[in-house]
């Protein structure tokens, strides 16, 4: 009698505990509100401070409101989270901004998508749903392969601006880039491109150095810019002009080429953006 009594104690126990558990956790989707969806989109505010925004599109009747959001996609390595009490009024979006998580390089950038998790609070508690995420600008797959790229180049060679020289007349300037092969692999740099901001002197879109760079070697290539653009929001308004996208080739036993943007760190950001300034009679 006293183990009958004892095991129905144990199962009555079990059964409260899975009401609590129950009760304190947000039921899927349960009451989800009408008219959201999700999308990827990164800014060019957001380029260079590797964030990505779950654009989150309420066209129901209501307002909502969004306690968390989750995104997770097998071509990341890990999730990214987002945890701030939003409204998003009937009609409206809001732009969840979270930082990009690290690439997976081991799964096809073509073989997946994503998923979004989204807490909502609600008249009758919080729900939790789901839904696909849409990519409308096709961040993800451009993303993955350059990150990856950009990996793969790591463990090869490192490629960066070293310095701005502007001229003494103020009519171009110079960017000094230093390749050096780090590996048993030579690597190429085949092509710079120009930007919103600085284009190679004598009007084409890209530099095309070509040089090679043998193991254990390092070489430096100069490249002479004139503004692109010379309105006075060139400089004011920039967030990408000096980023520089360079055509790279790793000449492992199976040649990779990729895209890898060579960025200018403070000091040149401000040289270049002085020269800009300068050149086109924009001073203060």
């Amino acid at each position: 009698m006293a183990r009958t009594a004892s095991r129905a104690w144990l199962v009555a126990s079990a059964m409260v505990s899975l009401m609590l558990l129950s009760a304190c956790t947000p039921s899927p989707e349960r009451n989800a509100p009408d008219g959201v969806t999700v999308s990827l989109v990164q800014g060019r505010t957001d380029i260079a401070s590797g964030l990505v925004s779950m654009r989150v599109q309420n066209d129901g009747d209501e307002t909502v409101r969004v306690l968390t959001a989750s995104y997770l996609d097998p071509r990341f390595a890990t999730g990214a989270e987002w945890d701030r009490a939003t409204d998003i009024p009937a009609g409206a979006a809001r732009a969840l901004r979270v930082e990009v998580p690290p690439p997976d390089c081991d799964v096809g950038i073509e073989s997946a998508s994503g998923t979004a998790q989204l807490t909502f609070s609600t008249s009758e508690g919080e729900t939790v749903a789901a839904y696909d995420v849409t990519d409308p600008f096709d961040f993800v797959s451009p993303y993955i392969e350059a990150a990856c790229f950009a990996k793969q180049l790591s463990e090869t060679a490192t490629i960066a601006l070293e310095g701005v020289m502007v001229e003494a007349n103020g009519e171009g300037a110079v960017l000094e880039m230093r390749v050096t092969a780090n590996s048993e692999d030579a690597v190429v740099l085949d092509s710079v491109d120009g930007t919103v901001l600085l284009a190679p002197d004598g009007g084409d879109e890209a530099w095309h150095p070509q040089v090679t760079v043998t193991p254990g070697t390092s070489a430096s290539v100069e490249l002479r810019v004139v503004p692109t653009r010379c309105d006075p929001h060139a400089v004011v308004e920039d967030k990408v002009g000096t980023r520089f996208p360079a055509s790279i080739t790793i000449l492992s036993s199976t040649p990779r080429t990729g895209v890898f943007v060579i960025v200018a760190d403070d000091a040149q950001r401000a040289a270049l953006y002085g020269y800009v300034t300068g050149h086109c009679g924009n001073s203060p």
